[in-house]
């Protein structure tokens, strides 16, 4: 093939730039590269992210409109590219959508408090009314912060949704959401 060249130096730039990017969780792959076909193109595939601005704006309103509008909410598709040999993007497939939250909260060692602002912020994504991309659920990464400090919780949305369902609330759900492996 005459594009094999390109097509190697596409998956070694490919592999090469995605090793490079910091992964948002330790339980998705930070690198890969795959040759197949995608209709007649052929494609080197490398996992990627893709900001979703219309999902985030309606989630935002939700929280907006629960008086929660100090909550600064981002959707983000977690999947994979597709990249033709001459380096163009043929498609974007994606795996899930993450949840990004980050509120920032007068203490953060009131822990019944962040805790029971995870429920709070649960019960608006508890109230999404669309779908989202990805056949998976997703993450929830929330970032509480107090000045230039911070504690962040990284937790699948499932978890997130299964504590709550259990009755956990304040510093119970966070400790819960915190050891979630």
């Amino acid at each position: 093939m005459k594009n094999s060249g390109v097509l190697t130096l596409v998956v070694c730039c490919s592999i090469l730039l995605t090793a490079c990017e910091t992964p948002q969780s330790g339980d998705k792959p930070t690198a890969t590269a795959t040759v197949a076909t995608a209709g007649n193109e052929q494609c080197a595939y490398s996992w990627a992210t893709q900001l979703l601005p219309d999902e985030s704006a309606r989630i935002q309103v939700l929280f907006t409109q629960a008086n929660m509008a100090d909550y600064q909410v981002k959707a983000v598709a977690y999947g994979e590219n597709c990249v033709a040999g001459d380096g163009s993007l043929v498609s974007f497939s994606a795996s899930e959508t993450d949840i990004y939250v980050t509120v920032a909260v007068p203490n953060l060692q009131d822990r019944n408090d962040l805790g029971a602002r995870v429920y709070a912020l649960m019960q608006v994504l508890g109230r999404i009314g669309f779908a989202l991309p990805g056949s998976n659920e997703g993450y929830l990464g929330v970032t509480f912060q107090q000045g230039d400090q911070n504690i962040q919780l990284w937790v699948p949305r499932y978890a997130a949704s299964q504590a709550v369902a259990d009755g956990l609330r304040g510093a119970d759900l966070l400790d819960t959401l915190q050891s979630h492996k």
